[in-house]
């Protein structure tokens, strides 16, 4: 049995430092995830040409699924790469982790996703990305039977941008109902839920069994400004949900109640990956039975320690099991 099987973009991530300037300059919202194509990314590269540069394998879902397994968890991922050197520099990151990735997820052709982590003085990061082949994620990328044999299938907010990526995990979603898994959602970026809105809907159906998002994206689901009217919106399309808030903590919504879990106070130095692996230790925390107070407060601790490094990954699987 696996305790989660991912469902997301394959990215690899290249993460640099700048200042704000350079944002204004490329026309990046500070803070946020912009989709760009080739060309731009091809004048991007250029341009940080001679900046110093740190790469990892990344992608939302995938930081969350390679955080679960660290933890101690069993995990798939579904996912889309071409047969490039960043998509063989993914492949073997996942390969030496233990995580199960289908044979078919390789294309032949195109290039694999790529995501420029652009982080300011002020440790906010601003992503670039560029999808590549990862938004052709089609049904021969899913494992049906990894599906049937899944505790949870984990759905990643940021497929919503592609209409086949959309098509391939409603059908995943519809495969999980009927072999009796529970559904997770992550929203991933407010700006999804503004525009890309029906497909997430798509996503959630009836109902999920578990869902996450920040601050900033359950107030932009429930359409306020107001976090006593986000609440309630998120217990409608939720039995479980959970919702990061910085540097204050986090609140989890269950069946016991609502309950806001403070976090320690860290000075952080990039906040690229804190959602992620949150994520990834609520899963994990669910799958060795921690109620929803202890899920959070043991995600608010890894999320302080992941914001004090830089990438959206610990340096080493040890700091993982140091965190459990």
């Amino acid at each position: 049995m696996y305790d989660v099987y991912g469902i997301g973009n394959a990215i690899v991530d290249v993460i640099t430092e700048v200042d704000e300037e350079f944002l204004v300059e490329a026309s990046l919202d500070k803070g946020g995830m912009t989709l760009v194509d080739d060309d731009q990314m091809a004048n991007l590269s250029k341009t940080l040409q001679s900046s110093t540069k740190r790469k990892m394998s990344g992608g939302s879902a995938a930081n969350t699924i390679f955080a679960t397994q660290a933890f101690g968890g069993n995990t798939a991922y579904a996912c889309r790469v071409s047969n490039d050197a960043n998509g063989q520099h993914f492949l073997n990151d996942f390969k030496n982790s233990g995580i199960l990735i289908n044979s078919h997820c390789i294309a032949h052709h195109g290039n694999s996703g790529q995501c420029f982590v652009f982080v300011t003085p002020d440790a906010e990061r601003t992503m670039a990305t560029n999808l590549g082949v990862s938004g052709d994620l089609d049904m021969r990328c899913i494992d049906q039977n990894v599906i049937a044999n899944s505790k949870t299938v984990y759905i990643e907010g940021y497929l919503a941008t592609s209409e086949k990526s959309s098509r391939t995990a409603v059908k995943a979603i519809e495969m999980a109902i009927d072999a009796g898994s529970e559904i997770a959602l992550t929203l991933s970026d407010s700006s999804l839920v503004t525009h890309f809105r029906d497909s997430l809907e798509s996503f959630i159906g009836e109902g999920l069994d578990l869902l996450f998002c920040n601050e900033e994206e359950s107030l932009a689901w429930a359409k306020t400004d107001r976090m006593d009217i986000a609440v309630p919106a998120l217990r409608d399309i939720a039995k479980e949900a959970y919702i990061t808030l910085g540097d204050r903590g986090s609140i989890a919504i269950s069946k016991a109640g609502v309950k806001e879990v403070k976090s320690e106070k860290v000075i952080p130095v990039d906040s690229n990956g804190a959602g992620d692996i949150y994520a990834g230790a609520c899963l994990y925390a669910r799958s060795v039975n921690l109620d929803g107070g202890a899920t959070a407060a043991f995600a608010n601790k890894c999320a302080a320690s992941i914001v004090q490094e830089y990438g959206a990954r610990l340096e080493s699987v040890e700091k993982y099991q140091q965190l459990v």
